[in-house]
């Protein structure tokens, strides 16, 4: 593994962290950090929560999407939200 890529690993491997325990500080519950880098090529995890209701789902979303911004100096391109 070049330098570069394994940089990249360790970036996305941070932000999959950052956004399970932004998910975390809203207490979300069932929370999943899953590796697909070798099965799916547009990412290289999912971070899958579960939430009481629709209002705790947009909290969630919108704390992630925060400390993402902040801790990573990223902003997600997709949000996947099922009900």
């Amino acid at each position: 593994m070049t330098d570069k890529i394994a940089e990249q690993a360790r970036f996305s491997r941070a932000c999959a962290l950052t956004a399970a325990r932004a998910a975390n500080e809203k207490k979300a519950t069932d929370i999943m950090v899953q590796e697909v880098r070798e099965l799916i090529g547009v990412t290289d995890y999912f971070v899958i929560a579960t939430a009481a209701n629709n209002r705790q789902v947009q909290a969630i979303i919108d704390e992630i999407e925060d400390q993402l911004r902040t801790e990573q100096g990223v902003k997600p391109t997709h949000r996947e939200v099922s009900s």
